[in-house]
């Protein structure tokens, strides 16, 4: 017998095959399936339709609520702009000639998106969990264990590499910055536009303070941990999850590199994916570095450091996957780490990395995972969210949320990034999208119609 919290997918999967025909309403959809009498999503709906009414390209949101998918919706556009439009400029801050309607893609809910950071959770972190159980891992080795390149060089002001351990990387403590541009770097020792450069670059990435005193959430610290992966699982960290995760899975819209390297033998254009920045990596044409992309960015994973420094698959940035998809992976955190009978991991390690870091236990980190912990991340997951909930975003417009106390899944899985930069931000290099702040890419306002549809929003 299946676990009663896995997918009930061979029901699900014959609904969902006629939405994709156009052939059932949502109002059908939730006659043949458990929400009949239940959760009236009017409003989340009006929200969504009013954002993209606004601008907003579009989004694909999906409900796991108590064993069963009760939504799964498209909005709007998977592209709505692309580099065929003049871009703003600091005279013209707010002109914009959108393409024809006739040239956009509509949103399906078997679009592909760029789910940028949420990678660090199902990619990398599940990677992690897995190699944890297997006994391949401890947490409290030191990072130079495994990756013996990981060490302060002589120049670097703030040392302390060999002290960090992989619990740190974890915890945003290891003392990184947040970012550094490798694929544009002037120092000779960082500078990376190829994979086998990237790797030995973020292992050179200098401290900025000394481990543990601080939490600073850092991509460099999750480079480091995709690499530690591959170093233990004796395979590139695309191959390791295929062969892990998603292939056992039967995950087929999931993993790096789909248009070069696609999942289980199927083939993918660049129309089955969400569009994100519309002149590639140049922020409406206000930088450029060699190399540079300048056309619309369209099943390619958008962040730079992935793309230019690590050939696409990376243990912060890299993975592609659809709402239904994102569900099942999602769905083995409220499993125990189990799946139709299969454990990936086991209910001791979830819990141990569902745990807040007891030295900042403010900060809402448990091992990688952001822990609604004293309303930390109400800005992402709304205010209604139990203090269980947990999940993580990422920079394009995605959002997952699980919340066991009430049963819940939601992925919003949003191309906020396919809008124009607002030009007139007062600052050198503008990067802020018109996306941003509308209310499916402010993410919170959408997570709470969720709540209010199934009767958990609590009483103000």
């Amino acid at each position: 017998m299946r676990n009663s919290r896995n997918l009930h997918r061979s029901q699900h999967s014959r609904i969902f095959s006629w939405i994709l025909m156009g052939t059932v309403s949502l109002a059908t959809l939730c006659t043949l399936s458990a929400c009949s009498s239940g959760p009236d999503f009017k409003e989340l709906d009006a929200l969504m339709e009013n954002s993209i009414a606004e601008g907003f390209p579009g989004a694909v949101i999906g409900v796991w609520y108590k064993g069963e998918i009760i939504k799964l919706q498209a909005y709007g556009y998977a592209k709505r702009h692309d580099a065929s439009e003049p871009a703003r400029t600091v005279q013209t801050p707010r002109a914009v000639s959108p393409i024809p309607e006739a040239a956009t893609l509509a949103a399906r809910p078997d679009t592909i998106y760029d789910l940028a950071s949420n990678t660090k959770m199902y990619a990398t972190n599940y990677a992690l969990q897995y190699l944890v159980s297997q006994g391949s891992l401890d947490l409290d080795l030191p990072v130079q264990h495994y990756l013996p390149q990981y060490k302060d060089r002589p120049q670097d002001p703030v040392k302390g590499k060999a002290s960090v351990t992989v619990r740190d990387l974890l915890h945003h403590t290891a003392g990184h910055p947040p970012s550094i541009e490798f694929y544009q770097s002037d120092d000779p020792d960082l500078f990376a536009n190829d994979r086998a450069t990237g790797l030995l670059a973020m292992q050179r990435a200098p401290l900025e303070v000394p481990p543990r005193t601080r939490v600073k959430y850092s991509d460099i610290d999750y480079m480091l941990l995709g690499h530690l992966v591959e170093t233990i699982g004796g395979s590139t960290l695309d191959h390791f999850l295929e062969d892990t995760f998603y292939k056992p899975l039967e995950l087929k819209r999931t993993g790096f590199n789909l248009l070069e390297s696609p999942a289980n033998g199927a083939n993918f254009e660049p129309r089955d994916f969400a569009a994100t920045e519309i002149y590639g990596n140049s922020r409406e044409k206000q930088r450029e570095f060699p190399g540079m992309r300048t056309q619309t960015i369209q099943g390619q994973v958008h962040d730079e450091k992935a793309f230019y420094s690590l050939g696409g698959v990376a243990g912060h940035a890299g993975l592609f996957s659809t709402a239904e998809e994102m569900l099942t992976l999602m769905s083995l955190m409220l499993s125990g780490g189990e799946y139709e009978g299969k454990a990936y991991f086991n209910q001791q390690i979830i819990d141990e990395f569902l745990t807040p870091n007891p030295q900042f236990p403010e900060e809402g980190f448990g091992l990688g995972w952001n822990i609604n912990v004293n309303g930390k991340f109400a800005y992402l997951f709304g205010r209604h969210a139990s203090d269980q909930a947990f999940g993580h975003s990422g920079w394009v417009g995605t959002l997952s949320v699980i919340d066991p106390k009430h049963d819940l899944m939601v992925v919003l899985l949003g191309n906020k990034k396919n809008t124009h930069i607002q030009m007139d931000c007062g600052k050198a290099l503008c990067e802020r999208f018109d996306g941003d702040k509308m209310a499916i890419g402010d993410y919170d306002p959408v997570i709470e119609k969720v709540y209010e549809a199934l009767g958990l929003a609590e009483p103000e």
